[in-house]
């Protein structure tokens, strides 16, 4: 099967801005600072096993921290290399490993650039930060003297300084025997590393940016979107949880979320499109500033070579759904399914009424709220990247409203639309129904909602986001790998993805190709786990909004 959709090739060779890279000793720099502390640790104990999974742990982690030029990193990296330079000179000479590692001390210092302002930690994050180290280094310590206490063959005098010693990964002053000696030592070493582990990525954690409105921003955000005939999604920008980066002449700006380190930004710049470049490269150094991952989900395929251009690399993310106005009709039989739908609808008494939120009655819209509430059930709000906050939790006063009543007049569903692309095209926000609304409701309301836009002049609908559409669709040029994974998805059907790809198919839809823009595949981790919890799919602190408004 394949819908002749046309999937930009991306190019081969990448340019990469010097913004876009670290500094080029940094990634050395770590590198070496780990292979000093590996090898340091086998030179001067006896049995390094532990202790040099401990110091790996330890150094590996502060290597990264330098790569990502975090301040806590350079520091704590020059405190322990310029105390292990003394230790091998004053109570374990080794002159070699003296020089070496005085030598990356001083390099750390010269090397390093100076942090930027937003990178450097708060008090109240350092006090937090100390409070942390004493209360697990007391733990891991009780654990440590319980545990060698328990097994009964450590001298009381000595308890404290062997714990002490395990914790680190060294043998300590006394050798476990017997049945439990071996697993109670490795246990206490393993505390050890999983905590300074821990440690280490909180003290080195990305600095969070000041959490205040911006509403002087969003105000110039919400003039872009109306002046600027752009995309589709542009609309969802105005989310109150999005912080915003402008480019310098304030045509263009990015949306964005800072979720687990991670920049994550909610479509392609809204605004002039000869300053979506400037806008992507000041996105890209506030995210150096604050030692953030950029992120941008939803990039339109036709700006694939932009993004290149920029460094990033892309991934295929799935399609969007658009209907052309012109071109919808019920007639035909591939249209089959669809007409069954609404004829369905109609037959139970169905109407449907277009309606400006803003002239909304509060009863009314306390109804569809109690709608929207029964569709959710025990689900969380979803949506991010295209969509805006639950429906009338925040006022959006020119969405519009397809409310659907049955034979009684009484509200059984609705879908909410925001205008877009300077009021030519019209994006589903929100699609809610009633458990035991009539089947068919859905298809009745978008059919009648084109109807609407073939008369007030709009041109487009965008109703649906299929992700990895090509994959469920099984289109002949997949490869092997694809090809299995759209069998499973169609199996499992996760998040109901599959589903949704039928739904939206019925249509006979223009398909729009969006990707994941991102720096690096050692990211792609961190990066999924950012965009589940931001579309709502992972739980999370509820979202602070607004009481609903008229």
């Amino acid at each position: 099967m394949d819908d002749g959709t046309q999937v930009p090739a991306l190019p081969r060779r990448r340019l990469v801005l010097h913004a876009l890279t670290p500094e080029a000793g940094s990634p050395v720099l770590g590198l070496a600072v780990l292979g000093v502390g590996v090898a340091g640790v086998r030179m001067s104990v006896t049995t390094a096993g532990g202790a040099t999974v401990f110091a790996g742990t330890a150094f590996g982690l502060l290597g990264r921290g330098n790569v990502r030029r975090r301040p806590a990193a350079r520091h704590l990296t020059f405190a322990v290399l310029a105390g292990w330079a003394a230790v091998s000179v004053l109570i374990d000479p080794h002159l070699e490993l003296a020089l070496i590692a005085a030598g990356l001390a001083l390099l750390v210092v010269r090397a390093t650039p100076e942090p930027e302002p937003a990178l450097v930690p708060g008090a109240a994050r350092r006090k937090r930060l100390c409070v942390a180290i004493l209360l697990v280094v007391a733990l891991d310590l009780a654990y440590g003297i319980a545990a060698l206490s328990v097994s009964g063959r450590v001298p009381p005098g000595t308890v404290f300084h062997e714990a002490l010693a395990r914790l680190v990964g060294l043998s300590g002053s006394l050798a476990l025997y017997g049945r439990f000696g071996g697993p109670i030592a490795g246990s206490i070493t393993a505390l050890g590393v999983a905590s300074v582990a821990g440690l280490l990525l909180i003290a080195l954690a990305p600095a969070r940016e000041d959490a205040g409105l911006q509403e002087v921003e969003r105000t110039q955000v919400q003039r872009l979107v109306h002046d600027y005939e752009s995309d589709t999604v542009d609309a969802f920008a105005l989310r109150r949880d999005k912080r915003y980066v402008l480019s310098s002449g304030r045509q263009a700006a990015l949306a964005y979320r800072m979720l687990f380190g991670v920049a994550l930004a909610s479509g392609d710049p809204v605004g002039r499109g000869a300053d979506f470049e400037a806008c992507l490269l000041e996105f890209v150094d506030r995210c150096e500033q604050h030692g953030w991952r950029p992120v941008v989900m939803m990039a339109r395929g036709d700006r694939v070579a932009l993004y290149e251009r920029l460094g990033f690399k892309l991934l295929y993310l799935g399609d969007e759904v658009v209907l052309d106005v012109a071109e919808l009709s019920l007639a035909g039989g591939r249209m089959r399914n669809v007409r069954q739908a609404v004829s369905r609808s109609a037959n139970f008494g169905v109407t449907t009424e277009v309606i400006r939120e803003g002239d909304l009655s509060r009863d009314l819209r306390a109804t569809l709220m109690e709608i929207a509430r029964r569709s959710r059930g025990r689900k969380g709000e979803l949506g991010f990247s295209m969509s805006l906050e639950e429906p009338f939790t925040v006022s959006y006063p020119d969405c519009l409203v397809v409310l659907c009543r049955d034979r009684d007049e009484r509200p059984i569903a609705f879908q909410r639309y925001v205008l877009c692309k300077g009021g030519t095209c019209l994006s589903l926000d929100a699609m809610r129904r009633n458990p035991d609304a009539p089947n068919g409701v859905n298809e009745r309301m978008i059919v009648d909602m084109t109807g609407w836009a073939r008369e007030h002049g709009v041109v487009e609908l965008s109703v649906n986001f299929v992700g990895f559409r090509r994959m469920i669709a099984g289109l002949s040029d997949l490869s092997v790998l694809q090809a299995v994974s759209g069998w499973t998805i169609r199996q499992v059907n996760p998040f109901s993805v599959a589903s949704l790809y039928r739904f939206s198919a019925k249509f006979e839809p223009r398909w729009v190709p969006r990707y994941l823009a991102y720096r690096s595949v050692a990211d792609i981790g961190v990066i999924g786990l950012a965009a589940l919890r931001a579309e709502g799919f992972l739980p999370s602190v509820p979202r602070s909004t607004p009481p609903p408004t008229n």
